[in-house]
């Protein structure tokens, strides 16, 4: 089966606006979650995990991203520059295909602060695939994926595919979503919202913290030096209720399942699981685990440092993942102190060294989607190793 490595990435969060910040203060244990009176229209408080406007600024006139473009534009054009100035490939080449993730896009320009500086079309997600188009001068409009939450490990897959299948030699895959009014009223009508930061896994976890940014790669057929590779994966729907999982995880059960058995069924190191800290998702993901006989395997989540960034998060937490394989470190799960679901995980609870081979990826969303991916340092590509 032809490689598919992930050759450039770019990180755009809270927590720092390239990859090597964001690896930093993961290890440090900095989480960018912070406490805000309002935000937008809305009176709070709200612990937010918002990208500063004065770093923004700072990225966008370091990659020449103007303030002609939405906030929500010039979080996926800046980080796509980075990745494309990193890997030095041409987007604009009939052997790339770029994708992009978001579950909500430009959705800010219903606020009519916002909506009175740019066209209503520009709300649709098909109209940022031709601002991204032309900026890039591309050949071909990027392919959109909008699936809940599991958009960008999604976006993930489907590269790693269009390349296997000899279509293209490399895909730009980018994922991005803004905190705005919208969002936030949606997840506070749900009563999904913490009033601290996200705890994901612990026994006092209240809910989810928004968070906001982007995440880049570039996937190539190409192996480069110090390239993960996606060995597989799967994705999956339980059909289960329009916000709520199934129970007993027996959708990201089969995604995991199917995942493994694409890729080789490797042994697992490592999980990078969605870990939400809502009651629901993070009993569902302990249901799974066990079922899979996984309970024992090192687990984090992500989402204690920048939130949930909806449609980035596939594509954060992968990087983030990859990151930590590279420099053989297993990164604590912020929040966590106490099991608070119903089987208990191997939570990491302190930031350690350890040798991380494979690492399993996964994601849940609305509507009972669920996505998993396995990745490898590209060194043990070749050799599968057999639970």
């Amino acid at each position: 089966m032809k490689g598919v490595y992930i050759i450039a990435d770019h990180m755009l969060s809270a927590l720092g606006t390239d990859s090597a910040a964001h690896y930093e203060r993961l290890c440090s244990g900095e989480t960018g979650i912070r406490t805000y009176d309002k935000w937008e229209d809305l009176s709070g408080p709200f612990c937010l995990a918002a990208v500063p406007d004065d770093q923004l600024e700072a990225a966008c006139t370091r990659y020449h991203i103007p303030a002609s473009y939405t906030r929500f534009e010039r979080f996926l054009l800046l980080s796509m520059q980075a990745v494309i100035q990193e890997s030095g490939i041409d987007p604009s080449s009939p052997d790339t295909v770029t994708i992009l993730s978001s579950t909500k896009g430009n959705i800010d320009l219903i606020n009519p602060a916002t909506a009175e500086r740019f066209p209503n079309a520009r709300i649709n997600l098909s109209e940022t695939a031709h601002t991204v188009q032309s900026h890039f001068g591309l050949l071909q409009p990027p392919v959109i994926v909008s699936n809940a939450c599991i958009s960008g490990v999604m976006a993930l897959l489907m590269g790693a595919r269009l390349i296997r299948s000899g279509q293209y030699r490399h895909a730009i895959v980018s994922g991005a979503d803004v905190i705005s009014d919208f969002i936030l009223t949606g997840f506070e009508s749900l009563k999904a919202v913490s009033p601290e930061p996200c705890r994901p896994y612990d026994a006092d976890r209240q809910g989810i913290s928004l968070g906001e940014g982007c995440g880049t790669v570039v996937l190539s057929a190409d192996k480069h030096p110090g390239s993960i590779a996606i060995l597989g994966g799967s994705i999956s729907n339980d059909a289960n209720h329009i916000s709520g999982p199934s129970r007993t995880g027996s959708g990201l059960q089969q995604a995991v399942r199917q995942a493994l058995s694409a890729s080789g069924n490797p042994r697992i190191d490592y999980i990078n699981a969605h870990g939400t800290a809502t009651a629901y998702n993070d009993d569902m993901e302990a249901e799974a685990f066990h079922a899979l006989g996984m309970q024992s395997i090192p687990l984090n989540s992500f989402k204690g440092y920048w939130g949930h960034t909806l449609g980035a998060a596939g594509m954060l937490e992968t990087i983030a993942a990859c990151w930590s394989m590279r420099r053989h470190k297993l990164i604590s799960s912020a929040g966590y102190a106490k099991n608070g679901v119903s089987k208990p995980l191997n939570i990491i609870t302190q930031t350690q060294d350890a040798d991380i081979r494979t690492c399993l990826k996964t994601a849940s969303g609305f509507g009972g989607c669920n996505g998993a991916l396995v990745l490898q340092k590209e060194e043990d590509y070749a050799g599968h190793r057999a639970l």
